[in-house]
């Protein structure tokens, strides 16, 4: 559960401490992100440490930039830590089960971390919310009312129970939380109580996890999104091969050089492909490994479309962009103002 908002001071420590101290009753610290080149291997020897210390509940604060981890995400879902142990040959197998918490100001999750996060933005909309005053400290508030809220979950959760444990549409890929989580908050909103109590509208608790808006904050999916918007207008449904690509690129190059005028959706989508050759220094990467970037993205969906082989001819595999959906209908329509944002250079 990260608290992310658009500025420093908003708040973000302390509500995530306030949750911290509702679970274990007493007030708890926080653990400064760590990013840099050596982040996975310092996400791992803290994973490990907190998983031998067992807390209740884990604050990561202060998160910078994209946040990914491939240690954090599996250690996530599957509950389970093996991972090596600081400054031994032995290897820590054990439980890792205890709440996680983040901080950050306007960080993004890729897309693993998104589907494992239930996000939370605060937001004063003012330049300077560390101005703002207020009569309680939420630490404090939540532990002097830490039974009170304690007995007000139970009660719902009897409530849900009660009402013969209703099941919410749609997977999360956490049937657990869905359930015992998810299920009881629907539940409420559904059944009127969350209205009559003047809570209003309360939402779905899975809204970040399962919509697209939610999935959308890694700037990679941004960048091939691009790419195959690029394409889908480019090339019109035919097929084309990662020389043709290349093609593209040179002219690209070429034509910036020259200072001839722009082709937004070629030059759009050729940007895009050349920034994961960083460093190409202005050159065009040869078709092997052109042909690696389509390989490695293929079959991904992204704003309703995604990049499908096609056979082989001489063989040069031939790919081709096409429209799709995820829904039950297995048929999606492309937003025409999408594709006329990608008519116009995105």
């Amino acid at each position: 559960m990260p608290f992310e908002a658009p500025v420093q001071a908003s708040g973000k420590t302390v509500a995530a401490q306030a949750v911290g101290t509702l679970i274990t009753g007493e007030y708890i610290g926080v653990t400064a992100h760590a990013g840099g080149g050596d982040a996975e291997t310092e996400m791992k020897k803290q994973i490990v440490t907190v998983a031998r210390n067992a807390p209740p509940c884990w604050i990561i604060d202060n998160v910078t930039g994209t946040w990914r981890s491939s240690a954090l995400a599996t250690m996530i879902s599957s509950g389970i830590v093996n991972e090596r142990i600081l400054g031994s040959n032995d290897n820590y197998l054990g439980p890792c089960r205890f709440a996680l918490l983040a901080t950050g100001n306007n960080a993004s999750l890729d897309r693993d971390l998104a589907r494992r996060f239930v996000r939370i933005r605060l937001d004063h909309g003012i330049e300077c919310p560390q101005t703002l005053s207020f009569p309680f400290e939420p630490p404090d508030k939540a532990r002097e009312m830490r039974l009170e809220i304690v007995r007000s979950i139970l009660v719902i959760l009897q409530g849900w129970r009660n009402a013969g444990s209703p099941e919410t549409k749609g997977g999360t890929g956490f049937p657990g939380w869905s359930k015992f989580v998810r299920g009881p908050v629907v539940w409420l909103q559904e059944s009127g109580i969350a209205k009559a109590a003047g809570l209003g509208g309360l939402g779905d608790p899975a809204h970040s996890i399962i919509s697209a808006d939610g999935m959308g904050v890694d700037p990679e999916t941004e960048q091939w999104g691009a790419v195959l918007r690029g394409l889908h207008v480019l090339m019109d449904g035919n097929c084309f091969k990662a020389a043709d690509l290349a093609k593209e690129c040179r002219d690209y190059l070429a034509g910036r050089r020259q200072g001839a005028g722009v082709d937004d959706i070629r030059d759009d989508m050729a940007d895009n492909l050349l920034a994961y050759f960083p460093h190409s220094r202005g050159s065009v990467p040869n078709t092997t490994s052109i042909g690696r970037i389509l390989l490695n993205r293929r079959d991904r969906v992204i704003n309703g479309r995604k990049l499908i082989e096609s056979g082989k001819v001489g063989g040069s595999v031939r790919w081709r962009v096409v429209c799709c959906g995820e829904g039950a209908s297995g048929t999606h329509t492309v937003n025409d103002a999408d594709d006329e944002v990608g008519k116009l250079g995105g």
